[in-house]
């Protein structure tokens, strides 16, 4: 049986990688933005303060997902694709797609008997 880990271990964890992700994704808004600053906008603030707040609401919205997920982590919503699971399905499914394409191809059309059909 796996061991068992205390609510607030897993409280703190959340709240470690929720701060950690924040201020990586402000730290990077900010560079991007000071990089946008010195080579497009001749030095101006504002790209800077841009990038930070972007940054900033990319972690709080990754840190609201976090603790308001109604799925526990690493949570399998459904199951393998329906090719990986049934093989007669696929071959089923691939004949089913050939026989398609075959009837929407454009008919090929000799260009020397429509010319006469159409001088006639």
């Amino acid at each position: 049986m796996a061991p068992e880990t205390r609510s607030e271990e897993i409280l703190g964890r959340k709240w470690d990688r929720c701060l950690a992700d924040t201020t990586i994704k402000i730290g990077t808004g900010a560079i991007v933005g000071a990089v946008f600053s010195l080579i497009f906008f001749k030095r101006k603030s504002w790209p800077v303060t841009l990038g930070t707040g972007i940054g900033l609401g990319m972690g709080y919205a990754n840190c609201q997902h976090t603790f308001y997920s109604q799925f526990p982590p690493h949570h399998r919503r459904c199951g393998p694709p329906w090719w990986q699971v049934d093989p007669e399905m696929r071959e089923k499914w691939k004949k089913h797609w050939e026989e398609r394409w075959k009837s929407t191809k454009p008919k090929e059309v000799d260009v020397k008997k429509e010319i006469k059909k159409e001088n006639e």
